[in-house]
This record gives C-alpha cells, structure tokens and sequence, in this order.
C-alpha cells in the first residue's frame, strides 16, 4: 500500500475517531407539571433519559430551570425566577417515579418534598399524601391555593448543543497535518498519460 494512502486512511481515522470520544454534556429530562385543574402550570428539568420513565426510577430535580408557565393565582409568575437562595438551600431535591406516577418528592436538607421559591413571596410546593399534590402559597399573606392533585409528565430529552471543544478541535487540525504530509509525499507522475 503506498504511503500517501496509509496516511490518508490515518487522517480519516484520527479525524472520526476525535469524533466519536468527543465527550459531550448529559441530556436534561423535561417535565411539565400542573395542578388546580391546569391553572397552576410550568415545566423543570432533572437527570436521566426519556427511556428511564418507563419504569421505576429516582430523578434529581434542577430547582434553577424551574418554570411557570400559567397561574391563575398570582400571574407574575410566569416567567419569574425561582433559582433563589431560599431554593438553593433546600439541597438536593429529587423524586421517586414508578413508571407513571410519583411515589415521592424529597430533598436532602428538610422535610419531604420539593419547594422552590420565588423572591421571598412565593413558594410552590410538591408532595405526596399518598398521591402527588401541589400547592402555590403567598408567605406573606398566608393565602394559598390548597392541596392540589399534581400531574407531572415527562416530555422529552432538552437538546444540548454540539460544543466544540479544544479535543476535537486539536484532532482535526492533527487530520489536516496528517493529509498535508501526505500530498507532500505524492510525487508528480513522469509517465505521459496517453489519450
């Protein structure tokens, strides 16, 4: 085999080898949520893959992409944020779900459940007794919707963007080196082509 092609076949494979090991970031799992007949409504992101959902799992929740998508009860909650300290400091927060339904809301600081909390106003609260239920308070007020039967579904995998990282980046300016050497390598034919 002539050298030109050894290299061009290892220019192609260290470039789709770069490739196939880019690490890329674990997918996030998306979930709507609803209660109060749907005027309480939003979505939130945890760990794990849409085919874990299918049966029984645990799934760690990202307080910081909660989000309110309908409140009946306070509408300046759409689109507020609730990554606050108060949130923060709750610790983990995860649930139990077996393949339908969640069997349990906890978190690893304080009671069972979860809560999030926007500014120091609002506070949404998710548990089970025995059946998932949801509750939307005003602290300051002390007025609250109630316990709520909760719906949560699980949607879809949140996409991740390709990153082009210094790893893959260095593999194809190692292929192009590779390919470089190996036109070098070819010399000119000094047979005439006959037409």
């Amino acid at each position: 085999m002539k050298l030109a092609t050894r290299l061009g076949i290892a220019t192609v494979g260290i470039a789709l080898t770069m490739t196939l090991t880019e690490i890329k970031p674990a997918q996030a799992l998306l979930w709507n949520w609803s209660f109060n007949g749907g005027d309480e409504a939003g979505t939130f992101e945890t760990n794990g893959t849409f085919a874990d959902t299918a049966g029984s799992s645990s799934f760690r929740v990202d307080p910081s992409t909660f989000n309110v998508t309908a409140s009946a009860f306070a509408p300046s909650l759409v689109g507020a944020n609730f990554d606050t300290p108060e949130t923060q400091s709750s610790g983990i927060q995860f649930f139990a779900w077996d393949g339908t339904t969640v069997t349990t809301f906890a978190r690893i600081r304080g009671t069972p459940g979860f809560n999030v909390f926007e500014s120091s106003d609002f506070v949404y609260s998710f548990t089970t007794s025995p059946s998932p239920i949801g509750r939307l308070t005003n602290r300051l007020t002390f007025e609250t919707t109630g316990s709520q039967p909760l719906t949560l579904t699980p949607i879809a995998p949140t996409p991740v963007p390709f990153d082009f990282s210094p790893n893959l980046g260095l593999g194809l300016i190692g292929a192009y080196a590779v390919g470089k050497i190996a036109l070098k390598k070819i010399k000119p034919s000094k047979t005439p082509i006959n037409a």
